[in-house]
């Protein structure tokens, strides 16, 4: 007979399958306890083999029974570690309040213990006892009269081997939607060697159990087990909650995907900045479709391999556009590519901090170049003042006093309007300055603005034309308000060539209050319209008559136009002049007084 302990043939497919196997399992996957007893059940069965082969070569009773301890034991280790593989890779009360007492009560005490006490008590030979004699030319067993045998029975074959066993495995077919079918083929295929195959070889024969064939049976076993948790399902469902843990405890965004970049999973940082997800999204789907061409790249050179690292703009789920660095790490199966895992680092904090440090450079540069330049030379202007002064009474040369005092009395304003622009810029820098409003008549402080700057347009002979037909009351800083216009008629007259003309008009709406101011100067550029509309600082030119500028005027009046609830619109054509308005917003309560005031006149008339 081919399928007999005693046939070499026989041994030596099953001990090489069993051996082969087991060597396979411990080095080809990755390295845990799992895969140490999925390789331990296989050299189990080629020990199995072994001893009953062996057995069946020896002549004596003491060396038949001696081998025999060994060959119960066998079994017995088999049966329980392919029980504890089967529950550790289902793992049914992983989810429990009490999950790890749960798991350790049913490792330790239903598995565990049990299986050392059995063990036990067949290499004692309690349980069975191996016949004197050889019957039919094979040594055979019987069991003893034992009080343990009935509980081993049903221990093993009821309790373990029956509802545990197969209530495990069918709960994971019902618990998970994938390879239920595959699932349900293994049970019942398990099912039919545990109790069909096994009870015949265990049959009775005139009180005498024959020596089994167990080694064919454990081997089928141990190969339905391991295929029931294969595709690294032992690694992924021990090891994948032990890594989740690790990479949900990162701040950097990590997302793993396949080759086509289709999400698989997100840790937590990556679900709090982009939401929750599908599986099978596109990555794509998290960058702007503006940035779209320059994001596919650059992840196609991180892909390559061609960078590094690359910089990257995501979408989060509010709709705000965040910087990341990004690094790949791939992942393979059997030498081929399998996936990426990419590692987001979040840069928006640095980025915005480069730019405000970028920022804080320009304001020192630029402060540094108007002490340098623009505030020393009037200081120095002034001390040959007093020489002048003495020069010109010695020679009794009023008319020059007289020019003297203009040029001093323009060199005063222009020293004073720049210390004051400043006193304010760097305060708007720093976000220092209070707002105070007052409710005030718009042409008065017009007015006002235009007699500070009037000898600076005097000496260019250029007119200021206040076309303001009705003055206007409205709430906001007067002291900023000036500033504001006083910057902007400084502009006008400092690159209108002479005799040229500002128009100022002011119009009201319910909603805001708007001041224009034209002049027909030299205008401007569409890169310094471009660089006004983005906040950004202009390069100082020199004006119509020379006058020299700091180059921060316009800034400063958008920066403290936001203080105003305001805004600067800008129009301007090279050689054309140009066109500024300076928009008000009102605010909600102005509004609501404004038409409840323009009701009751409408009231009054009727």
């Amino acid at each position: 007979m081919i399928i007999a302990p005693d046939n070499f043939y026989y041994f030596i497919l099953l001990f090489s399958i069993s051996l082969g196997f087991g060597i396979y399992s411990l080095l080809s996957y990755q390295r845990n306890w799992l895969n140490y007893i999925n390789a331990i059940i296989f050299f189990l069965c080629a020990a199995r083999a072994m001893t009953e082969y062996w057995v069946q070569q020896v002549s004596t009773y003491e060396e038949a029974n001696a081998i025999l301890k060994y060959n119960g034991t066998l079994a017995q280790l088999f049966f329980s570690l392919t029980w504890l593989m089967v529950y550790s890779h289902v793992r049914p009360f992983k989810k429990a309040k009490y999950a790890e007492w749960i798991d350790s009560f049913i490792k330790y005490v239903l598995i565990g213990f049990p299986c050392i006490l059995i063990c036990y008590l067949l290499f004692e030979r309690v349980l069975f006892i191996t016949n004197s004699e050889q019957i039919k030319g094979y040594w055979t067993f019987r069991p003893t009269a034992s009080s343990l045998m009935t509980p081993y029975l049903i221990y093993n074959y009821v309790l373990m081997g029956g509802l545990f066993h197969f209530g495990v495995m069918i709960y994971s077919m019902l618990s998970e939607k994938v390879n239920r079918r595959k699932k349900g083929i293994l049970i019942a295929l398990m099912a039919y060697m545990i109790f069909a195959v096994n009870l015949n070889n265990h049959v009775v024969v005139d009180s005498v159990w024959r020596v089994s064939s167990l080694g064919m049976n454990m081997l089928i076993d141990a190969l339905i087990v391991t295929w029931f948790v294969s595709g690294y399902r032992i690694i992924r469902d021990q090891y994948e909650d032990a890594s989740y843990e690790i990479l949900n405890s990162l701040s950097e965004l990590i997302i793993r995907t396949d080759n086509q970049l289709h999400i698989k999973h997100m840790n937590s940082a990556a679900t709090q900045v982009l939401g929750e997800y599908e599986k099978d999204t596109s990555l794509y789907k998290y960058i702007k479709p503006q940035l779209l061409s320059q994001g596919q790249n650059s992840i196609k050179n991180l892909v390559n391999k061609s960078r590094e690292q690359v910089s990257l703009n995501i979408v989060d789920q509010q709709g705000h556009q965040k910087s990341f660095v990004a690094k790949v790490a791939p992942y393979r199966w059997r030498g081929q590519l399998a996936g990426l895992s990419i590692i987001f680092t979040d840069i928006t904090e640095l980025k915005q901090k480069e730019a405000q440090l970028e920022k804080a450079n320009q304001t020192k540069d630029m402060l540094f170049s108007i002490l340098a330049h623009d505030l020393r030379k009037p200081a120095l202007s002034f001390r040959s003042i007093a020489k002048k002064i003495n020069y010109l009474l010695s020679k009794r040369d009023f008319e020059g006093l007289d020019r003297l005092g203009h040029s001093i009395e323009k060199s005063a304003i222009s020293l004073n309007s720049l210390l004051d622009n400043l006193l304010n810029w760097s305060l708007s820098q720093k976000d220092m300055v209070s707002v105070r409003p007052r409710t005030i008549a718009l042409k008065k402080l017009i007015k006002e603005v235009i007699n500070m700057i009037e000898i600076l347009a005097q000496e260019k002979h250029i007119k200021i034309n206040d076309e303001s037909i009705e003055d206007i009351i409205i709430q906001t800083d007067p002291d900023i308000l000036m500033t504001i216009i006083r910057n902007v008629l400084d502009n006008a007259i400092k690159y209108t060539p002479k005799e040229g003309s500002i128009y100022i008009k002011m119009n009201d709406t319910i909603e805001s209050t708007t001041i224009t101011i034209r002049d027909t100067g030299i205008g401007m550029t569409p890169e310094q319209i471009s660089r006004i509309r983005n906040q950004q600082n202009l390069i100082s030119t020199t004006g119509t008559s020379g006058e020299k500028g700091s180059g921060m005027g316009i800034s400063m009046v958008i920066n403290l136009l936001t203080k105003l609830n305001g805004t600067l619109a800008v129009e301007s054509i090279i050689n054309h002049g140009t066109t500024l308005q300076i928009q008000l917003r009102k605010s909600f309560d102005t509004v609501q007084s404004q038409l409840s005031a323009s009701s009751s006149q409408t009231k009054s008339s009727t």
